[in-house]
């Protein structure tokens, strides 16, 4: 099947932080904290988007921008230390969204800023350990808005990004997704600056929240498994039911 675009889909990629679990506002508490004990001002908004679905080795460039490669290292131990203890609370919707996918046979990746060890507790928190093929974590590659992430998630399932469909809720994500070569549905509220930043980062489409993406899937024709999957209004993907892990071997989170 295709999305609107005409883009083959056969998976799904999650972004985590905004798309399953709610972290902006600690997120920025975080990097407030680390440029306190660095002796440096709270950031302003203006670096909110350097920020929010950013690497932390892109938001150390962008705050410090003198610092060299000892003092990056040196930020990043902070940052590694208050990273453990981040406050999230679930997205509505999201642990549904996943297990809906998984239950018609289409993979799930999770690409994410966050450390190994919190992507699991989080995966741990919402039941998802059965659901989730693969994941990406902080250090396994360059991180958003390069597009290594995604393309690197799509290749744990055996995949082309271009066979993937994303979902986003920063233009850092989105910017990572689309260069990737993947089709990005974004997240934002209707009529809003996070809408427009979306649009202009390149996803193909932005809808309210994640309860806009609720799965449908047909059932199978007569001799075959294959189930056409319908990813809310905006993307349409193939799976066989019930086998998630078809092309590609499960990657457990820790």
């Amino acid at each position: 099947m295709t999305t609107d675009a005409g883009v083959r889909c056969s998976a799904v990629l999650l972004d985590v932080d905004g798309v399953l679990v709610t972290t902006e506002g600690a997120v920025l508490e975080l990097w407030a904290e680390v440029c306190a004990r660095r002796g440096r001002a709270a950031p302003g908004e203006e670096s909110s988007t350097h920020i929010v679905g950013c690497s932390p080795e892109h938001t150390v460039r962008h705050l410090f921008p003198e610092a060299d490669a000892a003092g990056v290292e040196e930020v990043l131990a902070i940052v590694r230390t208050l990273e453990p203890g981040l406050r999230s609370a679930p997205v509505p919707g999201a642990a549904d969204l996943v297990r809906g996918l998984h239950a018609a046979g289409v993979p799930v990746a999770l690409v994410t800023g966050a450390s190994r060890e919190r992507l699991a507790a989080v995966v741990g928190a919402l039941g998802l350990h059965d659901e989730v093929t693969a994941t990406v974590t902080w250090g396994e590659t360059r991180g958003k808005p390069s597009p290594d992430p995604y393309v690197l998630a799509a290749r744990r399932l055996g995949l082309d990004a271009a066979d993937c469909v994303v979902v986003e809720d920063a233009p850092a994500g989105v910017t990572s997704a689309v260069t990737a070569g993947a089709t990005c549905i974004g997240l934002a509220p209707p009529a809003s600056a996070e809408r427009s930043a979306l649009e202009q980062a390149g996803a193909a489409a932005v809808v309210g929240t994640v309860l806009d993406l609720r799965v449908s899937a047909s059932a199978p024709a007569p001799g075959t498994t294959a189930y056409a999957v319908r990813l809310g209004e905006h993307a349409y993907l193939t799976a066989g039911a019930n086998d998630p892990a078809q092309s590609a071997p499960r990657e457990e989170p820790s």
